[in-house]
């Protein structure tokens, strides 16, 4: 195996758990603050998600009708 990709692969892997982590914590401290409301999703972060997962539920309700 090339030691260099492995050396660079491992680097790049802590660089992502690092910034991971910063962001978990960043998270945790927003859902402390007053600010916060609970919900499955983030209206300004995930408008596609829930688009989508809206959309996947209305099919497949259609389909049991």
């Amino acid at each position: 195996m090339d030691d260099k990709f492995v050396e660079e692969s491992l680097a790049a892997s802590g660089r992502v758990q690092t910034e991971t982590t910063w962001l978990c914590e960043k998270v945790q401290g927003g859902m402390e603050s007053p600010g916060y409301g609970s919900g499955r999703y983030a209206p300004a972060m995930e408008a596609a998600m829930f688009h989508f997962h809206d959309r996947l539920w209305r099919d497949l309700t259609a389909a049991e009708e």
